[in-house]
């Protein structure tokens, strides 16, 4: 009996049992319930999800009325297509080289594009050498007019001579009193009328030689011109692709914002919206909760915050499956909150701290199968915040107050 006793009261000062504290929690996601809002005040199109469903990141939840902006993205991608032909038309009019990575709605390596763009730029060129042929044409024909007027004022100046010769006979004649000083004075006249009209033939005769040297500059500089404006309507080309660019993204970007889509994989939750009913911008169209269970989350009495520190290993007891079947969860008391929380959904009748537990392993083994975690499950967080000798525990047990006898 002694050896026995002995034995006993050497594993009792020798064994080790752990000190641990006891606080409540539930299974969540380090990322939390991802909320899905609206970015746009629209009707909605399409719904395709329900509540309960798994869901991966990037999958497609909801669609907003979109016709509108995609009839107009239609109209816009087409002037866009235009403008960019028209770009480089006009590019290799001016013999440039063709950037595969510059055009968007074509491919400068298509035979068939190349073909019809070859046609456009030799036709804008066409067109410019009837430009140089129409200016060196005025100034043939300009040319022509001065020589007329040339022409027509020699022709003007011998009849003067003719009428002066005339009107001294005349003179004569009257002096003579062979005829009348009437008929001397009508030949006077003559030359009179002559002479203002070679002094007027004169005056246009210069006027058409100005306008014949204008001309000359303009075709002989009708070349440069030529290149100026094909390098302008270029540039210009070149804005107004760039400006029918934004309108197309602004819609690209617009269309994309009525595709709701999942930004987290997990399940739906809290979906109450359907087809043809209106939503705001920022109002809430559902939530998803993470897939990815890899935090506890506890609340922490009051008088037992003090005890514990990050780092402390924990065992987590599902209330879902029997810890004597299944075990417990392991994992590290993680984080500590600084301040105390008044009672909520986690703790409705007491203000707690709250805490968190990174858990090592996200299921639990049942039958030799891996159960996954599902959010919202509740557990009992055993946080190991020492050791003790178990006589020390059985001391406990045996300790009675002690009462003073009178």
């Amino acid at each position: 009996m002694l050896v026995g006793s002995g034995i006993a009261l050497f594993i009792g000062i020798v064994g080790k049992m752990d000190e641990t504290v006891q606080v409540r929690g539930v299974i969540e996601s380090s990322e939390g319930t991802e909320k899905i809002i609206s970015p746009l005040t629209k009707v909605i199109k399409e719904v395709y999800v329900k509540n309960g469903q798994f869901v991966k990141a990037g999958d497609v939840l909801l669609l907003l009325e979109n016709s509108e902006e995609v009839s107009q993205a239609k109209k816009a991608k087409s002037v866009f297509g235009q403008k960019e032909l028209e770009l480089a038309s006009y590019k290799l009019r001016n013999n440039k080289n063709l950037g595969a990575e510059d055009f968007e709605t074509f491919s400068v390596d298509d035979p068939d594009v190349l073909s019809v763009l070859q046609e456009r730029a030799n036709f804008l060129e066409m067109q410019d050498d009837i430009k140089s042929k129409n200016s060196m044409t005025e100034l043939e024909q300009a040319n022509f007019l001065v020589r007329q007027a040339a022409r027509s004022l020699e022709s003007k100046k011998k009849e003067l001579i003719t009428a002066k010769d005339i009107s001294q006979r005349y003179q004569n004649l009257a002096d003579l009193k062979a005829v009348s000083e009437l008929q001397a004075l009508e030949q006077s006249n003559k030359v009179d009328n002559l002479e203002a009209t070679i002094e007027s033939m004169a005056i246009e005769l210069s006027k058409a030689k100005s306008r014949a040297q204008m001309q000359s500059l303009i075709s002989s500089s009708a070349d440069g011109r030529t290149e100026l404006d094909s390098e302008r309507l270029e540039t210009s080309a070149l804005e107004q692709r760039a400006s029918a660019f934004n309108r197309l993204s602004e819609l690209r970007n617009r269309i994309k914002l009525t595709v709701v889509k999942a930004t987290v994989s997990g399940k739906v939750f809290n979906l109450g919206k359907a087809s043809g009913q209106l939503v705001s911008t920022g109002e809430e169209l559902l939530q998803v909760i993470p897939d990815d269970l890899d935090i506890a989350k506890l609340t922490i009495p009051d008088g037992n915050v003090g005890m514990l520190v990050p780092g402390m290993p924990v065992d987590l007891r599902l209330d879902a499956y029997s810890f004597s079947d299944f075990g417990a969860l392991k994992g590290r008391l993680s984080d500590i909150g600084s301040s105390m929380l008044p009672p909520d959904k986690l703790s409705p009748r007491a203000s707690y701290f709250p805490g968190k537990v990174s858990l090592e392993e996200r299921f639990v083994k049942i039958a030799g199968k891996q159960i996954p975690l599902r959010s919202g499950m509740a557990v009992t967080a055993m946080i190991k915040i020492g050791e003790k000798p178990l006589i020390s525990m059985i001391a406990k047990i045996f300790d009675k107050p002690k009462v003073e006898q009178f």
